[in-house]
């Protein structure tokens, strides 16, 4: 396999040099062309995505996000839970991140190399991802990440051409900022949830709005002061809609929110999960331009820096074990701990250190994870696992989009309904036989074709032309 530091197309990948027959100047470049490294990190992290957003696909968000884990799950759920929450959970996504970032630099370092626009192709590159992102949210599923990435990755076009060391700064800087931003809304979103407690176990009941036995039995619903018949939701999104209305619900973990999640998932109608998907889907971006948006900017500074380097190049083991070491080292107490804060630290000041710890040194295990896939993908007794690894990888997309129509198909209305009924056990499990099938599928699918379905879409809608897929033509 060459060592050329080229990324899949998956993810923006590199160009090898433009021929005549190339649009624009500039031709993909081909399957043989790729880093197996970056590809295996990639594939790595598409394994961790799927093992957090699981939970996420089949669990109530409310109860997703609760810092402390399932109080009245089992040991075996808990355990679950824990390896998920410390490991996985704001450890994948920043590897995505980065390589994306890293994939993007080399891309338009090479179309600029051709004499090309870089810009004008980074921003149909990106395009492509804010509208198939726009459609998995709001049709599929609400915790997408392509629209995300197509929209803050317009951004690092304005400084992809900026040298790694002001990359890294400017990364950093980022870093902080976004870590600031996440402890200060953890901090206060658990001040906000705990006074709007207080202040509904303080309200008193008005016994007019409680039904009497006579009523209820009788089957005679209760006039209103002006004796009209007061109006009952007809639907679980009316419900949800006039309790928000109320402002008696003000965080996902509210029983109302949490039971018409129940509803509409698992029983639909579709129109019912589209009105609370998108409702969702809503809300965590207005969360993400204050606090997540600022870490994903932040990781793609980093990649870009890093491409810049050649740090995943294969001549880099050094960098390698190095990455490895100390990412380890930082990264897994400081997860440990991240988990364990707010167990040992209650009310907002526990959840905002956890929130501080989780943010700041979450990438740091990432980097671990990355440095330990390198030397496994360029190892010699180990090289299967990483081949294993960068075969699923160079399928990225069309297998993070898969993920979503299989866990969908499982847990929502239109498939089995098992929407918050399984366990997370069950959900990890159930991750790793997924990812597994993806493994085989991506390899029997790319011994025939050259791409994956989505990513020869992706590669058409770039280069404005389709590339021949089968493999021999």
């Amino acid at each position: 396999m060459p060592t050329n530091h080229a990324p899949t197309e998956s993810d923006p990948g590199s160009l090898i040099p433009a021929s005549a027959d190339s649009p624009g100047g500039s031709k993909p470049a081909e399957p043989g062309a790729r880093l197996i490294t970056l590809d295996a990190a990639r594939g790595l992290a598409l394994l961790g995505i799927l093992c957090v957003n699981a939970m996420f696909f089949a669990l109530p968000f409310g109860d997703v996000m609760n810092p402390k884990g399932p109080a009245d799950a089992s040991f075996i759920d808990r355990t679950a839970w824990f390896i998920v929450h410390t490991f996985a959970e704001g450890k994948f996504y920043p590897i995505f991140s980065m390589l994306f970032g890293y994939g993007l630099a080399l891309q338009l370092e090479r179309v600029r190399a051709s004499g090309r626009s870089a810009g004008w192709f980074g921003v149909r590159r990106l395009s492509f991802l804010i509208i198939v992102g726009l459609l998995h949210a709001t049709l599929l599923w609400y915790g997408d990440i392509l629209f995300l990435y197509g929209t803050i990755g317009m951004l690092l076009l304005v400084f992809i051409r900026a040298r790694a060391q002001t990359l890294f700064i400017t990364g950093g800087v980022l870093l902080l900022v976004s870590t600031m931003c996440m402890t200060g809304f953890a901090g206060l979103s658990a001040m906000s949830s705990a006074a709007q407690q207080a202040a509904q176990q303080q309200s008193p009941v008005d016994p007019e709005s409680v039904p009497s036995t006579s009523d209820a039995t009788a089957g005679t619903p209760k006039q209103d002061d002006e004796g009209s018949l007061p109006s009952e939701p007809r639907t679980p999104m009316e419900r949800f809609w006039n309790e928000m209305a109320s402002g008696r619900m003000g965080d996902p973990s509210s029983p109302v929110w949490r039971e018409t999640e129940i509803e509409v998932y698992r029983h639909g109608p579709y129109s019912q999960a589209l009105l609370m998907r998108c409702f969702s889907w809503l809300m965590m971006l207005l969360v993400t331009g204050f606090t997540f948006g600022w870490h994903i900017m932040a990781m793609f500074m980093f990649g870009a820096g890093a491409a810049k380097l050649g740090v995943l190049d294969a001549d880099r083991s050094a960098w390698h074990r190095r990455m490895a070491t100390i990412g380890l080292a930082v990264g897994v107490p400081g997860a440990m701990m991240s988990t364990l804060v707010p167990h040992m630290i209650e009310g907002a000041g526990g959840l905002a250190l956890s929130a501080m710890l989780l943010t700041l040194l979450g990438p740091a295990l990432s980097l671990g994870y990355i440095g330990c896939m390198a030397l496994v993908a360029q190892s010699r007794s180990m090289g299967a696992v990483g081949r294993a690894f960068a075969v699923t990888g160079r399928m990225a997309f069309t297998n993070y989009l898969t993920q979503t129509v299989v866990m969908t198909f499982i847990m929502y209305h239109w498939g089995l309904a098992k929407f918050a009924s399984v366990g997370r056990a069950e959900l990890l499990l159930l991750s790793l036989v997924v990812y597994g099938v993806q493994m085989v599928v991506s390899h029997l699918w790319l011994s025939r074709y050259r791409f994956g379905p989505l990513e020869w879409i992706w590669r058409a809608w770039t280069y404005g032309r389709a590339e021949p897929i089968r493999r021999g033509v």
